[in-house]
């Protein structure tokens, strides 16, 4: 969904979504990913982008905060973005959702995590 939520709005929304998961199971463990880059150069895009860029740094610590696990694996994608259709092409199916290509990095990401 599209939000005009504030990034603090989100992060407050994840903070009490793990506390809600925490108080029902203690032991939970939670990982925590930036914001997945829509890379369409549409304006509300672009703004949207812009909010979900400065999400990224709250959630961080949020995962510092809560001793969750904070797994980057979208570098690659975020240099796609004002760049070609084909290049973004490599990285989404739509300018918005992930291709087969960003589902095996997210993997290679959380299998060690998931693993243990």
């Amino acid at each position: 969904r599209w939000t005009k939520d504030s990034p603090e709005t989100i992060v407050e929304g994840v903070s009490r979504l793990m506390a809600v998961v925490r108080a029902k199971c203690p032991d939970a463990q939670f990982i925590l990913y930036p914001m997945l880059m829509r890379l369409s150069d549409d304006p509300n895009t672009q703004t949207n982008r812009a909010n979900d860029i400065a999400t990224c740094p709250l959630l961080r610590d949020l995962a510092k905060r809560e001793n969750a696990h904070w797994v980057e694996f979208d570098r690659e994608m975020r240099k796609a973005i004002g760049g070609s259709d084909e290049l973004k092409k490599k990285y989404t199916t739509d300018f918005t959702h992930l291709s087969t290509y960003m589902f095996e990095k997210w993997y290679e990401a959380l299998e060690p995590i998931l693993a243990r």
